[in-house]
């Protein structure tokens, strides 16, 4: 695992600054420290340490490339069709990589966006969280059905496999933990009604269906402090804006297929 992000590092560090001096020299070939220190910051992004000895790998592993680089140049296997393409691929990747970065230095997140979104997490994130499944149907009379299946014994999650419409089939109906705050009234008024372990005693009407709700637990909900989810609250807003902006792009782009 760490051979191959020292490569993917190696991949990333592409930018060679023409007054650095020289870490290495192969077969006459300079090889510029610029490509070092940008091979350092980008394991740096996972988390690896700057180190004399994470250095000195790094330097030979570059050296290493040269020398096969050189001997795969000299056969005329740098300018194939295979490697064009690959360097297509790879042209494409970064170019992307670089319209995100500047959209996203163009729109920013501010810190009154951050603060905001935590007052947000912090509300579905305090008091009680509710674990849930559900079984939902389309009409009142397949949710009654459902109902009386169960009555019969028959296992909540096998009919949620079998009837949900939404995600959670094939996961046995599984909503995982929820919050009041996020829901529709109906289904927060059946929820705090029923026990740990207990099913709804009638269908619940939602968006989209009926639904036939089972408390698996509950739980006291506890927030995260600001400073320790800021960057990541940061992080999901600007890969929302991201997001948007692509599926504007989508949306304008004339597309035939």
């Amino acid at each position: 695992m760490f051979k191959k992000m020292l490569m993917a590092a190696l991949i990333t560090a592409v930018a060679v600054s023409a007054q650095a001096g020289d870490i290495a020299t192969v077969n006459g070939k300079g090889i510029p420290e610029q490509i070092l220190n940008d091979a350092v910051k980008a394991v740096a992004t996972k988390g690896i340490k700057d180190t004399p000895e994470l250095r000195a790998q790094l330097k030979q592993t570059l050296i290493l490339n040269e020398v096969l680089f050189q001997e795969a140049k000299d056969k005329n296997l740098d300018d194939t069709d295979d490697i064009k393409k690959q360097l297509d691929v790879m042209r494409r990747a970064l170019a992307v990589r670089a319209l995100r970065a500047k959209y996203i230095k163009d729109n920013p997140v501010t810190e009154s966006d951050v603060k905001n979104a935590y007052d947000i997490y912090v509300k579905a994130n305090t008091g009680r969280q509710y674990w849930l499944k559900h079984i939902v149907v389309k009409t009142e009379p397949e949710a009654q059905a459902v109902l009386a299946r169960l009555k019969k014994g028959e296992s909540f999650e096998d009919i949620a496999n079998e009837k949900n419409f939404d995600a959670t089939k094939g996961r046995g109906g599984d909503l995982g933990w929820q919050h009041p705050s996020t829901l529709i009234k109906p289904v927060v008024d059946a929820m705090e009604a029923m026990k740990i372990g207990q099913t709804s005693a009638a269908p619940v009407q939602g968006n989209g269906g009926y639904h036939i709700l089972r408390l698996v637990n509950i739980r006291r909900a506890k927030a995260e402090p600001y400073d320790k989810v800021k960057d990541t609250i940061k992080r999901n807003l600007e890969a929302r804006k991201w997001n948007s902006y692509v599926a504007g792009l989508v949306k304008k782009a004339n597309i035939s297929q």
